[in-house]
C-alpha cells in the first residue's frame, strides 16, 4: 500500500489541476511526473518516463536495453550474418555479442524456449555466465569449456540467425500507469478531465524524453530524437519506383514516435542507425506545428510531384494549441 501523506496528496491534487486545463505545459507534467516518482517504483513504463525527466543521459531501463540490443543486432548483422562470417566459439568473442546473446533472450516467448530448447531465460542466463568467462581488458569472453549442451548449442545458433527487436513501449501504457499511480495515491480528483487531456500529456512526455541521451555502451552514446512514421509525405502526383512503376505514397506522416538513434561502429566502418522505441497514435500532421513543415517540387523524367517534408529538431516543445515546435 502506497503511504502518501496529506501535505504530499495535496501538492498532487494541486498539480492535478494544472494539467486539467487547456494550457498546462511539458513543465507541470514533469512536476507532476517527479511528485509521484518515488511512490511508484513498479511501475516500469511509468518509471521509465519519471528516470528521463529526472536524468537527461541514461545507462539502464527499457530505452536503454530497446537501443542497445538493437545496436548489438546490427553490428553483428554487419559484421558476421551479410559478411558471410560464420561466428567460432572456439575464438573469443566481442563482448557485443555476448551481450546480444542476453539481449536476445529476452524477445524469445518462454513457450518457446521451454518446448524446443529445453530451457527458460533464467538457464540460459546462468549457463552463459558458467560457459563463458572476459578473457581481457578488451571485453572479449571465451568459452570455459567447449563442452555444452545440443540444446543450448541449438538456442545459441537460434539467436544469432535471427533480427529481433522491440519497441520499449506505447505512450498509451505510460498515460494509463500514470492514472494508476494516482488512484493508488487516494488523491480526490476528476478523471475524466485528466482523460480529455491524454493527447496533450503524451505530447508533454515526447517533447521531455527527446533529446534525451543513452549511453550505449562506453565510449557510445544515442540519442532520443522526436519523429513520425514518414518524414515527408506526396501531397500531388507520383513518384518514380526503381522497377520503373509510380506511387502517390506515402500520402501521410503517420504516428509521432520516438526514435533512438546510434552510430554503430563495427570492423566494416561507421553507420548511424535508428529505430522507433516509443509508439503512440497521434496523427503527426495533426500534432506538429506549420513552421516543422515544408514544402517541395522534385522533378524527374516522368514528371513532377509535390512533397511535404517534416523536420524535427533535437529539442523540441509544446504549445498552446496542442502542436509540438522547436524550441528557439
Amino acid at each position: 500500500m502506497v503511504d502518501i501523506s496529506h501535505r504530499e496528496k495535496i501538492k498532487i491534487e494541486e498539480l492535478l489541476e494544472r494539467v486539467s486545463t487547456k494550457a498546462f505545459s511539458a513543465v507541470d507534467v514533469e512536476a507532476l511526473i517527479i511528485k509521484l516518482r518515488d511512490y511508484f517504483s513498479l511501475r516500469p513504463v511509468f518509471r521509465e518516463v519519471a528516470d528521463f525527466v529526472a536524468h537527461s543521459s541514461r545507462d539502464k531501463g527499457l530505452v536503454y536495453e530497446s537501443i542497445r540490443g538493437f545496436s548489438n543486432s546490427v553490428r553483428f548483422s554487419i559484421e558476421y550474418s551479410t559478411a558471410g562470417r560464420l561466428l567460432d566459439l572456439r575464438q573469443p568473442i566481442p563482448g557485443y555479442v555476448y551481450g546480444m546473446f542476453l539481449d536476445q533472450i529476452n524477445l524469445v516467448e518462454e513457450r518457446v524456449l521451454i518446448k524446443e530448447f529445453r530451457t527458460s531465460r533464467t538457464s540460459f542466463r546462468k549457463k552463459m555466465k558458467t560457459h563463458f568467462e572476459v578473457v581481457d581488458a578488451s571485453g572479449a569472453y571465451v568459452l570455459k569449456a567447449e563442452r555444452m549442451g545440443s540444446d543450448f548449442l541449438k538456442l545459441l545458433n537460434f539467436l544469432a540467425t535471427a533480427f529481433r527487436v522491440r519497441q520499449a513501449f506505447d505512450i498509451s501504457e505510460f498515460f494509463n500507469q500514470l492514472v494508476g499511480c494516482i488512484r493508488d495515491a487516494k488523491v480526490q480528483f476528476d478523471y475524466g478531465r485528466l482523460a480529455m487531456n491524454q493527447e496533450r500529456i503524451a505530447l508533454a512526455v515526447l517533447c521531455l524524453i527527446g533529446g534525451s541521451r543513452i549511453d550505449v555502451a562506453k565510449g557510445v552514446v544515442g540519442l532520443c530524437r522526436i519523429g513520425c512514421e514518414s518524414p515527408w509525405r506526396i501531397i500531388k502526383g507520383r513518384r518514380p519506383l526503381p522497377d520503373g512503376r509510380t506511387s502517390d505514397s506515402p500520402n501521410s506522416f503517420g504516428s509521432l514516435l520516438v526514435a533512438g538513434f546510434v552510430d554503430v561502429d563495427s570492423t566494416r566502418g561507421k553507420a548511424t542507425i535508428g529505430f522507433p522505441v516509443i509508439q503512440t497514435h497521434l496523427d503527426a500532421q495533426r500534432y506538429c506545428h506549420p513552421s516543422l513543415i515544408s514544402r517541395h517540387i522534385e522533378e524527374s523524367e516522368l514528371g513532377a510531384c509535390e512533397i511535404e517534408e517534416i523536420v524535427f529538431c533535437d529539442e523540441m516543445r509544446l504549445d498552446v494549441s496542442d502542436q509540438i515546435i522547436a524550441v528557439g
